[in-house]
């Protein structure tokens, strides 16, 4: 048995722990795959006349191309960017058909043609910006040249509120470009729009669309990545507003909070200076379970993924875009830079492990994202026994998926990539056998039942 005794393994709920002998228990890993998925440019030709909006707009056949291509980049779509380099070709891909596409139309229709081509090519770089989790990269110039453009266009060429191009899906999709590496002043900036869509303000003489759910959740997900307690304070109002807006006249269904409102919510709020706190979890987890009573909506209430968003982190960009690391991911593993730190750890690891412990006991099945949250939180301690934590967990994932058949808990390499650049970066003699160890034990498992798991050194 290569994971070691099966009944010495388990991880019991009541201790938390696993027993073993750790000295002989040695696996390593290797590098994800990674993919990308190339959406080509159309070349069949269209008919120059089409409906959009209810009305046919005279367009170029280029600009056909760039409506059916940006649709083509939307979330529904599996486009996988997973190097430091697909991101930003995207991005510059996507840049590069709104130059193809910008010109002064002459009509209302070829105005609102392209209003709409804009907002769509806005919407495609919103969706490759939140899926740089790499690279930092700043698209916020180019998002709000598209904007304005988009603004201009409904100046001059809409005569009303109701005709205007400017539309809430454009501004959500602005939102979602604005530069992460200062996430503090993105939330402020998005705040400010959303406040001025409520009360439906003008905008360079346009008078801004009314928000709808995305765009509370959008500018609630911006506050939840900066941190501390002005985090907090950010989210928490967003949602206050959200409620109040929620009870206005008229049809506001459209505006009921829904499971991403509720994983911001308590992925922001289950945090103590920055580390998870498993008191403040169990807490809003009870306010939530009765805000969805209210709401009706028991089923949510079994939604793992607001479970794992307590446990997730909300500042998904830990990866850095410098190149102190090669390859990028041993940043994942530089608390052990330098060697094992002699350090107490605060608790939050063990209150983790106790948060998917839990989980089970309420038949609300960990996945493989609540196994890699608890791994790098016991990697982030830099020590000797959060590393050997680690490495359990790791085993932990590996055995459910091979012999409890919990296919939701399948580990990839990404699970193991925090386990290897640890050992790599610790300078411990150990080292170089134990990452040997995880390289034969993922070949041996790749060549079986987990073929993805096949190292890519």
């Amino acid at each position: 048995n290569i994971w070691g005794n099966d009944e010495d393994d388990e991880i019991s709920s009541e201790s938390g722990y696993l027993a073993g002998d750790y000295k002989n228990d040695s696996f390593q890993d290797d590098d994800d795959e990674f993919t990308i998925e190339v959406v080509s440019s159309p070349t069949t030709p269209f008919s120059k006349d089409f409906a959009v909006g209810g009305s046919k707009c005279s367009v170029t056949t280029m600009d056909r191309i760039v409506e059916i291509w940006t649709d083509s980049t939307l979330p529904d779509t599996s486009i996988a960017i997973e190097n430091s380099d697909s991101a930003e070709e995207r991005i510059k891909s996507i840049l590069a058909w709104y130059k193809r596409v910008d010109r002064n139309p002459g009509t209302r229709d070829e105005a609102s043609g392209l209003a709409q081509l804009c907002t769509k090519i806005l919407i495609a770089l919103g969706n490759a910006n939140k899926q740089s989790d790499i690279d930092l990269i700043d698209v916020r110039a180019d998002a709000t040249e598209i904007l304005e453009k988009i603004v201009s266009l409904s100046s001059k060429f809409a005569k009303s509120q109701d005709s205007s191009f400017l539309s809430t899906e454009a501004l959500n999709a602005y939102m979602r470009c604005l530069n992460q590496s200062d996430p503090s002043a993105s939330a402020k900036i998005a705040d400010d729009f959303l406040r001025g869509m409520s009360s439906n303000d003008l905008y360079k003489g346009v008078v801004l669309p009314s928000p709808d759910l995305n765009t509370y959740n959008t500018v609630m997900s911006l506050w939840s990545v900066v941190g501390g307690d002005e985090s907090q304070v950010g989210v928490n109002n967003v949602y206050q507003r959200l409620e109040v807006a929620s009870l206005g006249e008229g049809n506001v269904t459209h505006l009921r909070p829904n499971s991403q409102t509720f994983k911001i919510l308590l992925g922001t709020n289950s945090r103590k200076d920055n580390r998870f706190c498993i008191e403040n979890a169990k807490e809003w987890m009870e306010k939530i379970k009765t805000l969805l009573e209210e709401l009706g909506d028991k089923e949510m209430l079994s939604d793992v993924d607001i479970y794992n968003a307590a446990v997730s982190r909300q500042d998904n960009k830990i990866i850095s875009n410098d190149n102190e690391y090669s390859p990028y991911w041993l940043s994942l593993g530089k608390s052990f830079d330098g060697g094992f730190k002699n350090i107490t750890d605060d608790g939050s690891e063990k209150g983790m492990e106790e948060w998917l412990l839990d989980m089970e006991t309420k038949q609300v099945y960990p996945t493989i994202e609540t196994y890699e949250a608890v791994i790098q939180a016991w990697i982030e301690t830099g020590t000797w026994d959060g590393l050997l934590r680690a490495e359990d967990w790791a085993k932990r994932s590996v055995l459910s998926a091979t012999v409890g058949l919990q296919s939701s808990v399948i580990p990839r390499l990404k699970t193991i990539k925090p386990i290897i650049a640890a050992w790599a970066l610790c300078g411990d003699e150990r080292a170089p056998k134990r990452v040997k160890d995880w390289i034969d034990q993922l070949t041996m498992l790749s060549e079986t039942t987990l073929p993805h798991l096949r190292p890519g050194l």
